[in-house]
């Protein structure tokens, strides 16, 4: 099954049930990156151009939302995305870097 996210520890055993990113309706993520709060998971949905902040405690519960991501910010294909001292950075191809801030909820 593929959109899946597993997390395991370092003898790779897997630490808890995957999460199927399906059921946030996510049709591709291409891009992955951990909240500062341990509960929460940052996720790029290329198709549909959307950065959502999931839940991982609250199945398919989605905390935070943006719609149309690379129209709004004028991107162009992204390369990397980091959440870091309540920030989150985004850094596409063309090495232009968005910041988004006031993400604490």
């Amino acid at each position: 099954m593929q959109q899946r996210i597993c997390f395991i520890d370092n003898t790779l055993t897997l630490v808890d049930a995957c999460i199927d990113l399906s059921e946030y309706e996510i049709e591709y993520a291409s891009h992955i990156a951990r909240s500062e709060r341990g509960d929460k998971l940052w996720v790029f949905d290329q198709i549909n151009s959307r950065i959502l902040l999931i839940d991982l405690n609250q199945k398919g519960k989605i905390v935070q939302e943006i719609r149309n991501a690379q129209g709004l910010m004028n991107m162009a294909q992204m390369v990397e995305m980091i959440e870091f001292d309540s920030k989150l950075y985004l850094l596409d191809s063309s090495k232009k870097i968005t910041i988004i801030d006031n993400i604490n909820l």
